[in-house]
């Protein structure tokens, strides 16, 4: 069963079902040597991928594409032992414009580290060698580079470094150390709910961690939180969020500032899903964050991860279709006011991802369209096509 792209994670994959069954896949057949260096300065990355697959595309300065094949799953390059898989993401927010990080999740859990723009492989670091680590983002803060670990370890195996369901501090190529967030919890029953640090935001001294917390087969969603850590002490605490699940994804617009977007339970009906999404704003009071407010957009239209800070009182966000129903769209959400308008319609559901902005403009990856490009009033500029030689579908794009 694939579990991924809407929720970020993914479990029990067939490498060999999915090479089969994908008309796209780059990483099936004949394989390319190496990683052509860059002509120009990079200022996108974008992932394509049909969860096959993938590719990463490079868009230069002036929105003209570098190439759509940067690395790709069937790039072989010195430095890059295990090729990308179809489940790849980017961080949350660049480190370095001279490096591309590539988060290779679940069944492959390494972190690539690529220069650029020569496309030198400096390192390729296993995140969950005894288990499956599924890395969902990657964030520097006092000079340490740290990984979020969505899958916990159920087994004894491995050690402290190895349990999972938690950050870990990478250090010249091997993971050094383990962080608990102690974020698990319980349902009424007694079965487990595994905090599942998703994405992560840098807020000056503090760093606010995404929760989905699901149970072990990922079919139960608990009560939605995020976790305020302390990286320089090591602390953290658990902030509750009421009535929300889901709640794996977020943004700093500024050290005092941070929304977190929740979309309720991974598999529950669409009502319910709606009733628990919500776009959280937290600001900073003393040495964590409290609740200032939260916005949804109608009753019956849950959310999917893709928020966008576009300025201060305004947020995109992609507002969920189902695959018998709705497609996909792109809504604009005033803070203030909580009034929303629908920028983009796609032409399917599961189609839309995440998105980044970078100085006027904002970018929306369409798996069907493209790279979407706007102005930040919401204004469609233009289309790219960042799949001319593989056909995989843009699903995120990151502003280096």
């Amino acid at each position: 069963m694939l579990v991924c792209g809407r929720f970020r994670y993914c479990a029990l994959v067939s490498a060999s079902l999915a090479c089969l069954t994908s008309a796209a896949s780059v990483g099936c057949g004949p394989t390319e040597d190496g990683i052509t260096p860059l002509t120009g300065s990079a200022a996108l990355a974008v992932v394509c991928s049909d969860y096959a697959s993938s590719a990463i595309a490079m868009i230069g300065d002036d929105d003209v594409v570098l190439t759509d094949a940067f690395v790709t799953s069937g790039t072989v390059a010195p430095g890059l032992s295990a090729a990308l898989s179809g489940d790849v993401v980017l961080p949350s927010v660049s480190p370095s414009r001279d490096t591309l990080f590539v988060l290779d999740r679940f069944g492959t859990d390494v972190i690539s580290d690529i220069a650029l723009p020569s496309g030198e492989v400096r390192a390729q670091t296993p995140v969950g060698a005894a288990f499956r680590g599924n890395p969902q983002d990657l964030f520097v803060t006092r000079g340490e580079r740290w990984v979020t670990r969505f899958q916990p370890n159920l087994s004894a195996a491995g050690g402290a470094l190895e349990r999972g369901n938690d950050l870990v501090l990478l250090e010249d190529g091997v993971v050094r150390e383990s962080l608990s967030l102690d974020a698990d919890t319980t349902t009424d029953a007694g079965e487990v709910l595994y905090g599942r640090p998703s994405r992560a935001a840098v807020a000056g001294d503090r760093v606010v961690v995404g929760l989905a917390r699901l149970s072990a087969d990922f079919m139960l969603t608990g009560p939605g939180a995020v976790a305020v850590v302390d990286i320089a002490s090591r602390e953290s605490a658990v902030l509750p969020l009421a009535d929300l699940s889901g709640c794996g994804s977020v943004t700093a617009e500024s050290d005092e500032r941070v929304f977190v977007l929740c979309v309720g339970p991974a598999f529950g009906e669409r009502d319910a899903r709606a009733a628990a999404s919500a776009i959280v704003e937290l600001v900073r009071e003393g040495d964590s964050f409290v609740e200032l407010r939260r916005v949804t957009v109608g009753t019956t239209r849950p959310f999917s991860n893709g928020l966008i800070v576009v300025d201060a009182q305004t947020v995109w966000v992609v507002a969920a279709g189902e695959l018998d129903g709705e497609a996909d769209a792109l809504v604009s959400v005033n803070l203030e006011t909580g009034a929303s308008r629908e920028l983009h319609r796609a032409t399917d559901a599961f189609t839309l991802g995440q998105g980044a902005t970078r100085g006027d403009k904002v970018y929306v990856p369409d798996a069907e369209n493209g790279l979407l490009v706007f102005s930040r009033e919401g204004a469609l500029l233009e289309r790219v096509d960042v799949s001319t030689r593989h056909g995989l579908g843009a699903r995120e794009v990151l502003a280096l």
